[in-house]
């Protein structure tokens, strides 16, 4: 259906005059991402936008027309294979080869680590012989087939070369494994105790498939696993909290046709990590309080990785990562930044209190890899802040280093 879609609008990949000789020329353009987007020239010399004259030509109207199609296309692509990711679903070689003749939605494929579903080899789509059925690859499976650095100097590489971003966060997508001591138990309390907002925490988690249930909280249900994911917390999901916000209890997962619990064990591990991705996403937005918890450890060693790239991105080789914190050294003195809450020290004087502004009020911030995690952006923000301690003019920030 999505290949018929480009056929029928094939014709607008063209060049096309939209008058005379001197008149400028229009077609649907997609860039290395698969992003469409309308393209104009005149005389061989590319234009921001079209003249003021041809904006309501007809057909330069149908080009618009069926550039915002496959604009929605991309997107609806980007979610399914995201969604496929996540329920694990196997496809044909053969089936997704058949897709690299859509434009838009090549450059997705093309961006993507597989699986083989059944040896747990991670590869590119080239890389599979034709009959094979794999799966959009999971960090769980790179992690196991020990080549998830791998694919992450693989992409980071790429996109410095070639600027080519993947569609969504796959690769550096953080990562949560069961801990060993909650295997047996039939629920888990790594994110016990954080207060949560709970008008914000259901606006963040519908477009992750949460709902929320009058009688049994927050609840995540899997179809596919026949497995229902449920958070518990002593709030009323309908309604601000107007005494005291709400303290996150427990996530629970059970069967969904006999509402019996399950042992963590028998938890799928693509299923386990992706509630509690959800729920660190939830703690980190929608907490109830000045200061953000520490987030696990998996999420740490995620934000090693991320920071150690951008450290090499800037050229900076005055900080060391260590464990759970990042040790700068200065020019006005040395800081630690806590990669799980963010927290500043420096070295002899009082915890460094640097506010973040809220994306509605600062301006854009461009950091590689970082897409939807705000707490992440924040870390690595501060680091590269205090690596560069010589530029600060914040009178509040020197006021505390004195």
């Amino acid at each position: 259906m999505e290949n018929a879609l480009a056929e029928s609008f094939q014709k607008y990949f063209d060049w096309a005059r939209l008058g005379g000789e001197t008149d400028p020329e229009v077609r649907i353009a997609v860039s290395e991402t698969g992003a469409p987007a309308v393209e104009v020239r005149k005389k061989g010399v590319s234009l921001k936008s079209i003249p003021t004259a041809f904006k309501k030509d007809p057909y330069y109207l149908e080009v618009k027309d069926a550039a915002n199609e496959f604009k929605e296309q991309y997107r609806r692509t980007v979610r399914m294979f995201e969604l496929a990711m996540e329920d694990c679903d196997p496809y044909g070689v053969d089936e997704l080869s058949t897709l690299l003749a859509n434009p838009v939605v090549k450059p997705i494929i093309e961006n993507l680590v597989f699986v083989n579903s059944q040896t747990g080899e991670c590869g590119l789509l080239g890389d599979f012989k034709s009959g094979t059925t794999v799966r959009i690859a999971h960090p769980v499976d790179m992690y196991k087939s020990k080549t998830w650095p791998k694919w992450q100097r693989f992409f980071f590489e790429r996109q410095q070369k070639d600027g080519v971003k993947q569609p969504f966060r796959q690769v550096f997508r953080e990562l949560y494994t069961k801990l060993q001591e909650e295997l047996s138990d039939k629920k888990t309390r790594m994110f016990a105790g954080n207060q949560i907002q709970p008008a914000k925490t259901v606006a963040m988690l519908k477009g992750r498939r949460w709902i929320a249930d009058p009688y049994g909280g927050l609840q995540k249900i899997l179809y596919k696993n026949d497995i229902v994911v449920t958070l518990w917390a002593l709030a009323d999901w309908f309604s601000p909290s107007e005494i005291e916000p709400p303290t996150l209890e427990y996530v629970q997962f059970s069967d969904r046709k006999t509402w019996s619990d399950l042992a963590i064990a028998d938890v799928p591990d693509v299923v386990y990590s992706e509630a509690m991705r959800d729920v660190d996403l939830a703690v980190s937005v929608a907490h109830a309080g000045s200061v953000d918890p520490e987030t696990s450890h998996s999420t740490i060693e995620m934000r090693q990785v991320i920071v150690q790239y951008n450290l090499e991105l800037f050229g900076l080789k005055n900080v060391t990562l260590k464990k759970s914190h990042a040790f700068i050294k200065g020019t006005h003195g040395e800081y630690t930044v806590h990669l799980g809450s963010g927290v500043v020290h420096m070295t002899g004087v009082h915890q460094i209190n640097v506010l973040p502004v809220h994306s509605q009020s600062r301006g854009p911030v461009f950091l590689p890899f970082l897409d939807e995690d705000p707490k992440t952006a924040e870390v690595v923000a501060k680091i590269l802040l205090f690596a560069q301690d010589e530029k600060i003019k914040d009178p509040f920030i020197l006021e505390q280093m004195k």
